[in-house]
């Protein structure tokens, strides 16, 4: 296993922090899912203070969950912590698309139509990855337009705690890609108006729109209760699950499950967040 060295300035228990988000925000670990400090520490080849250093920080940022006699798990959202979540991503991503729109050239206008292009043609054909990878495409090319680093950087946090939500095509069906497109052809519209009130006001309730459609597809799913969606996620990842890992350290095989295989390889500096509605 090729072992975490600290990136530039940082630290090991930063490299760690970055990896283990990194699995968290795109489902490799899913909600509910043991992390046992000892095993991700032979995993990364570290000892266990950086692992139980990122932990911690995970964990105020929601993303860990400590539970007695359990440990810690990735976090779990009820339905009322999705809205929440999802209400703020959509205040904060509202405000830099008009922002953005204040900006933004032709040439950046031409990018935002050809990808809405695309996104016509993935949900004509039904195809729900290319239709999920377009659209963080789409909301990217003008929200990451907004000049200001400090409203790029709020977006990256709380997307770190929703994009996780957004990984089981079974969310993404005929009925939500058809209800996402229309308004995405309302945003373009707006964005090339400049009509920045009334595009700050469609995006909030465009990030509603997935998060009502979520909750409303989880209770569907599974009878009842919070949490529902958090816990059909969980069933949804085939593998094993639980921190467990080789007590061998980290070589994985073919049994070996995607996050285990995504451990032995070093986090690369944080990436331009991704807004990916």
């Amino acid at each position: 296993m090729t072992s975490i060295r600290p990136l530039g300035r940082g630290t090991l228990s930063d490299a760690v922090y970055e990896r283990l988000g990194e699995l968290i925000g795109s489902g490799g670990l899913v909600p509910g899912e043991k992390l046992v400090i000892d095993k991700l520490a032979k995993q990364f080849d570290v000892s266990i203070t950086p692992v139980r250093e990122a932990m911690r920080r995970l964990q105020r940022e929601g993303l860990v969950t400590e539970t007695p006699y359990r440990g810690m798990t990735v976090s779990r959202a009820t339905d009322e912590q999705l809205r929440e979540l999802f209400a703020v991503r959509g205040v904060l991503e509202g405000y830099a698309a008009a922002e953005a729109c204040q900006v933004m050239t032709t040439e950046d206008l031409a990018v935002t139509a050809r990808l809405l292009d695309a996104l016509e043609r993935a949900t004509a054909d039904n195809d729900v990855r290319e239709f999920r990878r377009l659209n963080t495409e789409f909301h990217d090319s003008f929200v990451h337009k907004a000049p200001s680093q400090a409203l790029q950087e709020a977006i990256a946090a709380i997307a770190r705690n929703t994009e996780r939500y957004r990984h089981s095509d079974d969310v993404f069906d005929r009925a939500y890609l058809e209800a996402s497109q229309a308004e995405h052809r309302e945003l373009l519209t707006l964005l090339q108006q400049r009509r920045r009130d009334d595009l700050e006001r469609l995006h909030r309730r465009h990030a509603m729109t997935f998060v009502d459609h979520l909750i409303r597809d989880g209770r569907a799913s599974e009878e009842g209760g919070a949490g529902c969606v958090s816990r059909r996620l969980t069933r949804s990842r085939s593998g094993p699950t639980g921190a467990t890992g080789s007590s061998s350290g980290c070589r994985p095989t073919r049994a070996s499950s995607g996050w285990e295989r995504d451990l032995c390889t070093a986090p690369s500096r944080r990436s331009r967040p991704q807004s990916g509605r």
